[in-house]
């Protein structure tokens, strides 16, 4: 399979990037606004909830870009070190790509957080008790962290300074970013916030949840921006059409 040129795949990530405008634009007027008669079909767009359209594209973003990590683990098979990395990432993607669909952090999180409440009286299931936000964080979110950190900081090299640089380390810290909203959305309690916009408690919440699966979305469209690119770029330095570069998709 080819993909054209430069100018085709920088239309393709602009239009990613639009519709991710467009999605908070239509949930936030239609939260606000209630431009959808329907109820059922509010839940189908609204971005801060799971099972919906939302959630398959930003899933299907996640995968994409997994894909994209997994061309360039091809483009880099004589180099075994560096195209480890790049598999690691692409799993590390895929990983995030399935989570999403499923809720396997928000389930894992919700588990650790009855485990708690059942071994209070030991001092590290108290201190987890006690966390003042979503468990998941403490218990399941470091390991993202981790994860993310040493595989994204052994392809800094790789990319060197570029626009797939910028677009990788912009993507990574859309991710950070979405954590700490998250962090951040599980301890507020908005009354001041209140006060001083004059918002209710469920607005606020929802505006806070919006920009952060927004966010959240950004990260991979970012990614996937960042691995075609520098998939184009090694493949023009390997030798393929200036116009056309193939996407070998066998082992």
């Amino acid at each position: 399979m080819a993909i054209s040129s430069k100018l085709s795949l920088h239309r393709l990530i602009y239009l990613l990037f639009f519709l991710a405008i467009a999605l908070l634009a239509v949930d936030l007027l239609n939260f606000f606004l209630k431009l959808v008669p329907f109820h059922s079909l509010r839940d189908w767009i609204d971005i801060t909830r799971e099972a919906n359209l939302p959630t398959v594209l930003s899933s299907g973003l996640a995968m994409a870009a997994a894909l994209a990590a997994y061309l360039n683990r091809l483009q880099t098979r004589d180099q075994p070190g560096l195209s480890r990395v790049w598999l690691s990432m692409a799993l590390l993607l895929l990983f995030i790509g399935l989570d999403d669909a499923s809720q396997i952090h928000e389930r894992l999180g919700t588990w650790f957080g009855h485990l708690a409440g059942r071994y209070a009286g030991d001092p590290w299931w108290n201190r987890l008790h006690h966390f003042k936000s979503y468990y998941w964080l403490v218990t399941v979110g470091p390991v993202f962290a981790l994860a993310g950190i040493l595989t994204g900081g052994l392809l800094l090299r790789d990319f060197g300074p570029s626009l797939p640089l910028l677009l990788f380390l912009a993507g990574m810290g859309c991710y950070a970013e979405a954590m700490a909203l998250d962090y951040l959305d599980g301890r507020w309690d908005y009354a001041e916030a209140m006060a001083l916009t004059g918002l209710s408690h469920g607005h606020l919440e929802h505006l806070v949840r919006a920009v952060e699966e927004f966010i959240e979305m950004l990260g991979p469209i970012s990614l996937l921006g960042a691995f075609l690119e520098q998939a184009r770029r090694r493949s023009l330095r390997q030798g393929d059409d200036e116009l056309l570069f193939t996407l070998k998709l066998t082992a």
